[in-house]
């Protein structure tokens, strides 16, 4: 096996080719990426999935593909829609607790002193694509993901997103 190997092509026992569309996702140096994601989706899957993408568009796929694969394997009932729904209840126990909290605050110093609180803290879908959008010089564009949408790294976004908590957890 060639030294600098890809992760994926090791975890696959296969021979790393210098144009690997693997390679620049899956470094040599960190097996446990692939090796789960080769176990809930097979490495060919995952092979083929990215070989059907554009290269830009590569980045994202792995990091998706991550996150839903770890969320499989914590839950692997639900997944990350079990994931998601959790958040959703969690954020409606919050707005229930800020509801109760101004309801409290305006009766000790009255509904017209309670400082406005808005409704829509958390962005849509649609409202984070016209972000990006706009970000990018692509004000009104449609969205579709292009170029610009290529975000870096995959360990570098990995690290800007929060990891997933086990739901058995408090």
């Amino acid at each position: 096996m060639n030294p600098t190997s890809c992760s994926a092509c090791k975890v696959m026992k296969r021979e790393c080719t210098l144009g690997c569309i693997l390679k620049p996702h899956f470094p040599s140096t960190k097996t446990g990426i692939f090796e789960c994601l080769h176990t809930v989706f097979g490495g060919d899957n995952v092979f083929k999935i990215l070989s059907n993408l554009q290269p830009f568009q590569r980045e994202n796929a792995v990091i998706a593909l991550c996150y839903q694969a770890e969320a499989r394997v914590r839950d692997p009932i639900s997944g990350y829609y079990g994931r998601l729904l959790k958040y959703q209840n969690d954020v409606k126990i919050l707005d229930e607790q800020i509801k109760r909290a101004r309801s409290e605050l305006a009766s000790i110093i009255g509904p017209d002193r309670v400082p406005p609180y808005p409704n829509n803290l958390l962005p849509t879908h649609n409202s984070l694509l016209s972000d990006i959008d706009g970000r990018h010089g692509n004000a009104g564009a449609s969205t579709s993901v292009g170029p610009s949408m290529a975000l870096g790294s995959t360990s570098a976004i990995r690290e800007k997103l929060p990891p997933l908590q086990n739901q058995n957890q408090p």
